[in-house]
């Protein structure tokens, strides 16, 4: 950071340098609250369960199941290149110029050379 080499590890509290000289010598108490809880949030689930201890901030489960089931039914813009909407049209992928419903758009020329 301005001519300043160090390792990434350390990239918060040079942030945390940074910032109190640019204030002014005022000391950033929200940096410090956030690097407390990055350090909080890494020990309660990475290494507190690695040593034999509960997982605290494991994901609930409605969030495994929803996502899982989603992730199962396949990629989601290709479901919906069949759908209709409401008035019984077919409903376009946005981008795709071969589902649309406008007959003149067509694929584009490139311009300036060949």
């Amino acid at each position: 950071m301005f001519g300043f080499s160090f390792k990434g590890i350390y990239l918060p509290y040079a942030w945390l340098f940074l910032e109190f000289l640019f204030k002014g010598g005022v000391l950033p108490f929200g940096g410090f609250i956030g690097i407390a809880s990055a350090y909080f949030y890494y020990y309660l689930k990475y290494e507190y369960p690695s040593q034999g201890g509960i997982d605290y901030l494991e994901t609930p489960a409605f969030f495994r199941h929803t996502f899982q089931r989603l992730q199962n039914s396949g990629n989601t813009r290709r479901a919906t290149q069949n759908t209709q909407n409401r008035y019984g049209a077919r409903t376009p992928v946005e981008g795709d110029i071969t589902n649309s419903t406008n007959p003149r758009r067509r694929a584009g020329v490139r311009l300036g050379g060949s």
